[in-house]
């Protein structure tokens, strides 16, 4: 029984987390917090509404997050002109593996990328230094206007066009398929 009791609360305590943190709890992330102060100062200083308010941080933000993209694309470019010495390596450990059965081969390979890598300025985790610098940004804005439109009443009528409710979700669906239609385009780009 002492089990039993013991699972169900373990369940409980998950689903409250995942609840406070789906939910958008300022209280349980802190950059959330500040992404609504944020978004509050911008609305009130500027006197915008607030769709014009959330396009303004939101410009702001990807304007000031900029040098990372680029520095991605830098990155990325670096390892496209690397790909024919990494197929290189990879080519000679295979060989070495299966005709020479080779246990050396491994770390010969490993150490040929490495310094491959190095030469290039182009070790893939770089790649992940874009989704570590804006994913928590934009994140927490997300969580934030999510919080703000369940909680602020002037998210009510701080819309424009078909969207003049913020705090509903739009009937039309239009908002998502253009999301998603840039966020493909960009890709595709």
């Amino acid at each position: 029984a002492a089990a039993a009791a013991e699972a169900v609360k373990e369940v409980v305590v998950e689903s409250t987390l995942w609840s406070r943190f789906y939910g958008g709890d300022p209280e349980f992330w802190v950059n959330v917090a500040y992404a609504q102060e944020f978004l509050s100062h911008v609305q009130d200083a500027t006197g915008l509404p607030w769709w014009a308010s959330i396009m303004c941080v939101t410009i702001g933000t990807r304007a000031l997050l900029f040098p990372v993209f680029v520095y991605q694309q830098q990155v990325a470019s670096r390892l496209q002109k690397a790909v024919p010495e990494l197929q290189a390596a990879e080519h000679e450990y295979a060989v070495a593996q299966q005709v020479y059965n080779d246990p050396a081969a491994l770390k010969r390979r490993n150490d040929k990328m490495r310094q491959i890598y190095k030469d290039n300025a182009c070790h893939p985790w770089r790649l992940g230094v874009n989704m570590l610098a804006i994913g928590p940004a934009f994140m927490s804005f997300f969580f934030g206007i999510k919080y703000l439109g369940a909680t602020d009443p002037s998210f009510t009528t701080g819309g424009v066009f078909w969207f003049t409710d913020l705090s509903a979700g739009d009937p039309h669906h239009v908002l998502p398929v253009l999301a998603c239609g840039t966020f493909l385009a960009v890709m595709e780009t």
